[in-house]
């Protein structure tokens, strides 16, 4: 009875929530995020809800300002301006960064449906989902990444996945590294007979692409001086270049009284990269900038973000959220 009559409530909740027409859209937002949470709370059913966070241990303390923020139940979303150069031009489009913690398996390295029932396989990762748009000439393009770094960077001091697609008008390339016996498998396919289907292994080496997330993690940590670095799988691809460690040279300085500027630049390559990020906590990364040769420049500017249970907002009533993190209609 008690368990029926809590269904019940339960059900004039989501009902009230999502069926009601209410004249302030902050407040339907605030019901509905609310009800969003107290489900996946009550049910942890969602396909993509963020992980909890690892017990403390020896090996790694986490602050309670970390755990408030990367544990409340939802992904951070940020939208940016970019400026994207391709074949000689710069060309205007899009790009969202969604970083979100997620339950991992170590082993087989994919989400896990059932994280209780995973013993010590589970790893908490920080994903980072890294979408860039833009149109060239008469056809567009759609580049995607995505980066798995455990939590737990002493216990897991590697990134243990990584994965890349471009889709444009000519056909399709694919990347995926996976962290296995001390380096990484490297399964690489595309349209390109030169670049086409292959599989090689690289030495565990620090990955450009997760450089965002050890920005997350601690600003303080990020390596300095000569390091051995894999660039981007977004420079192989559109450079035609094979991806294989490389030396560079990384710098942490001032870039304002409230920013900082991470800056790489290789050392064989003619390949810079640079992250300007905010200097306290949760350090919003407000600016990023590619450079390669002499090709025009790429650039990202933030517009907005936001933090929202993206996965439980899929329907028609929730496109006005669009505007909250600058993507619009």
């Amino acid at each position: 009875m008690i368990l029926k009559h809590f269904y019940t409530n339960f059900h004039y909740l989501w009902t009230g929530v999502f069926f009601a027409k209410p004249q302030n859209l902050k407040h339907m937002y605030s019901l509905r995020i609310t009800a969003l949470v107290i489900t996946s709370l009550l049910f942890a059913c969602s396909a993509s809800n963020p992980s909890e966070p690892p017990v403390n241990g020896p090996t790694q303390t986490l602050s309670k300002q970390f755990k408030d923020y990367w544990y409340d139940g939802n992904a951070e979303i940020a939208s940016y301006q970019l400026t994207q150069s391709r074949y000689g031009e710069q060309r205007k489009g899009s790009a969202v960064w969604v970083f979100v913690t997620e339950d991992f398996s170590a082993k087989k390295q994919v989400k896990l449906d059932n994280p209780q029932a995973a013993g010590k396989d589970k790893v908490s990762v920080l994903k980072l989902n890294a979408l860039r748009k833009f149109v060239t000439g008469i056809y567009d393009y759609a580049i995607m990444q995505s980066v798995f770094t455990p939590i737990e960077v002493k216990q897991y001091p590697m990134s243990l996945k990584t994965t890349f697609s471009s889709q444009d008008w000519c056909g399709q390339s694919f990347m995926q590294l996976n962290y296995r016996d001390k380096g990484y498998e490297v399964k690489q396919f595309s349209y390109f007979e030169s670049e086409g289907d292959e599989k090689i292994t690289l030495p565990a080496t620090l990955l450009e692409d997760e450089i965002p997330n050890r920005i997350r993690f601690n600003p303080a940590e990020l390596p300095t001086g000569q390091i051995s670095l894999i660039p981007s799988a977004v420079y192989a691809r559109l450079q035609h270049k094979s991806i294989e460690p490389q030396q560079a040279t990384v710098s942490l300085e001032d870039f304002s009284e409230t920013e900082s500027l991470y800056t790489i630049q290789y050392d064989n390559i003619d390949r810079v990269v640079q992250f300007r990020f905010e200097k306290t906590f949760p350090n919003y990364i407000t600016w990023w900038r590619e450079k390669d040769g002499n090709q025009p420049e790429t650039i990202a500017t933030l517009l907005k973000h936001d933090r929202l249970p993206y996965w439980g907002l899929h329907d028609n009533d929730d496109l006005y959220l669009r505007d909250s993190i600058g993507m619009g209609f």
